[in-house]
């Protein structure tokens, strides 16, 4: 684990860093960017505020706040959206862009698993850009990467205008 700050502190008592402004956190393939950060070294739990940029060969999420489990690897983004690779895009990378994504925005984006997510109030798609050619958004969207998007209370759209309700889908 390596982390820089323009301001880093460490509580020998509670064996947490603080840091603050410009901080980095590595660890392995993973790095995680924020304005501030909270990592207990015990628990593996870190806390991100501010401009977060959590940036992996599986992905790319950013948002305004991070729970996230240093050790498991799962966590909760507030506002945030960014993409997670299908594994058969990792095998199948061009210059160092995976082929295929799932692209996600939401109010909460909770990683539950490896390949996993649940989205509140979010969307999903695997076509890129500011406006989607097509997209589910939902109250509540279950996730997994190369498996299924589920959907309670979805709308279809085609770029952003809602074209279809749906009460339940299961997808593909």
């Amino acid at each position: 684990m390596n982390i820089q700050a323009d301001q880093l502190s460490y509580d020998r008592q509670t064996q947490t860093y603080h840091a603050a402004g410009r901080v980095q956190l590595k660890r392995g393939n993973m790095t995680l960017l924020s304005d501030s950060l909270t990592w207990d070294t015990t628990s593996g739990e870190a806390v991100a505020a501010g401009h977060v940029k959590l940036s992996s060969p599986d992905g790319v999420l950013e948002g305004e706040t991070l729970r996230l489990n240093t050790n498991t690897q799962l966590g909760s983004l507030s506002n945030g959206k960014g993409y997670v690779a299908t594994k058969g895009s990792l095998s199948n990378v061009k210059g160092g862009a995976a082929a295929n994504k799932f692209y996600l925005t939401g109010r909460q984006i909770d990683k539950t698993g490896p390949q996993s997510y649940r989205i509140e109030y979010g969307s999903v798609t695997s076509c890129s850009g500011d406006v989607p050619s097509w997209k589910f958004g939902a109250k509540e969207l279950t996730v997994t990467v190369d498996g299924f998007a589920r959907a309670k209370n979805a709308l279809f759209y085609l770029k952003n205008i809602p074209i279809l309700y749906i009460p339940y889908i299961a997808y593909p």
